[in-house]
């Protein structure tokens, strides 16, 4: 895959990748910039930070717990326990929902980003001159099969699993 400066036209626009086999793709550099995605990233971000304070609370408050068995009066000693059970069961399910927010927010960004790419790949297959589909090389299923594989691995780099 060689990649150069400029639009498929030569004006200088962006990123353009040559895939395997032989079709110039336009890619922008930063997806989420021209797909108005930062409202879900921001959420994503946001719900990740909160998703990341769950367990130092949780720790803190069994701390505290532990400092309820040290006092003598019975009474006082249930309600400091009750007091920190209940804080840490509210930790535990607002965690939950931040768990979810990260994972369905920042799913959602990359399963737009990875159509995105489909469809400007499938966009620059469809722009070819028509001696481009003559080519043995250039068949439906190859086209297709590129089409699948390249955005799979835009969705394995997404991941964070290895490329290539």
């Amino acid at each position: 895959m060689s990649r150069g400066r400029g639009w498929a036209d030569g004006s200088g626009g962006g990123d353009v990748s040559t895939c395997t086999l032989g079709v110039t793709c336009e890619v922008s550099v930063t997806h989420a910039e021209s797909g108005g995605h930062e409202v879900l990233v921001l959420l994503g971000v946001l719900s990740s930070i909160a998703n990341g304070l769950v367990f130092p609370l949780i720790a803190i408050f069994f701390s505290e717990m532990l400092q309820a068995f040290t006092l003598y009066d019975d009474a006082d000693l249930r309600f400091e326990v009750q007091k920190w059970s209940i804080a840490m069961f509210i930790v535990a399910v607002a965690g939950y929902f931040f768990n979810a927010g990260q994972i369905g927010f920042m799913s959602s960004v990359g399963e737009r980003l990875t159509t995105k790419v489909r469809m400007d790949l499938f966009k620059a297959i469809l722009r070819q001159d028509i001696t481009f589909f003559d080519k043995p090389t250039n068949s439906v299923g190859a086209l297709m099969s590129q089409l699948s594989g390249d955005t799979a691995l835009v969705r394995a780099a997404k991941r964070g699993g290895a490329v290539g």
